[in-house]
């Protein structure tokens, strides 16, 4: 019968050597292991299937605020009960609240210099720069209204250059702060916003660096042990921030011509 040999004839060619069997479609292969051009997506040697990627949605930093600010004033509200809120009881709540607004705002100071030069184990760090620095912001609401308390109780409060100096590292503070919601920093050039944004976070690191600088040992050596920690990282966050800055000069030397 004609069905017969067009089967027979069927199977005599697919043993014959050299016929390739139908092609995979490798479409869905290709996707697996091409990674992105950009390199963004990339987290490996080689990609792995990805969800298709999508906006982002603005992050909240209000609890990172809320976190911060409930902190700082817990911790003033118990130096104040314990030591009184004179001038003494307000000075020790200053210095202790100063340590702690600092640890929100280092790692938004240096987070994307640690990202930049050692790679993805800071890079959630670095994304969560704003947050940190909201949650920075929020500490040192407590920390302006001690100081606003010192001049009202101390006798000698400190002079009008000291109140000068620091004042404008808080101006700087709430002007970020207030300039880091999207609706309002769209409004400046991207250029300006950059370089406000880089001198009021150099004003406030060389405020901190002054602050822990100013006879760091006290006298005692509980004093010291508290300050010194504070003060390398002073030293050494401009220093990873020119690192990051001097990378890809020193990259693009190394590059022949």
């Amino acid at each position: 019968m004609s069905w017969q040999r067009l089967l027979i004839r069927g199977l005599r060619r697919a043993e014959r050597p050299g016929t390739a069997a139908p092609a995979v479609p490798a479409r869905r292969t290709a996707e697996r292991t091409t990674p992105d051009p950009d390199g963004s997506d990339s987290i490996g040697p080689l990609d792995t299937p990805r969800e298709p990627r999508t906006r982002a949605a603005p992050s909240d930093a209000r609890p990172w605020m809320a976190w911060a600010f409930g902190a700082s004033l817990a911790v003033t509200v118990a130096i104040l009960a314990w030591q009184g809120a004179g001038e003494t009881g307000v000075g020790d709540a200053l210095r202790i609240t100063a340590l702690a607004s600092y640890l929100w705002f280092w790692p938004a100071y240096a987070g994307g210099a640690l990202a930049a030069l050692f790679g993805r184990a800071f890079r959630p760090l670095a994304a969560r720069g704003r947050e940190l620095g909201l949650a920075y912001a929020a500490a040192q609401l407590v920390h302006a209204g001690l100081v606003a308390w010192l001049y009202h109780v101390a006798v000698a409060p400190p002079g009008n250059r000291t109140l000068l100096f620091f004042g404008v590292a808080l101006f700087f503070t709430y002007l970020l702060a207030l300039l880091s919601f999207r609706g309002l920093a769209g409004r400046l050039a991207p250029r300006v916003w950059k370089a406000l944004r880089t001198l009021g976070m150099e004003y406030i690191a060389f405020a901190f660096l002054v602050d822990f600088a100013r006879n760091p040992f006290g006298g005692s050596f509980a004093h010291a042990l508290a300050y010194l920690p504070f003060l390398a990282l002073a030293i050494a966050g401009p220093g990873l921030r020119l690192a990051a800055l001097a990378r890809p000069l020193a990259q693009a030397r190394r590059v022949p011509d």
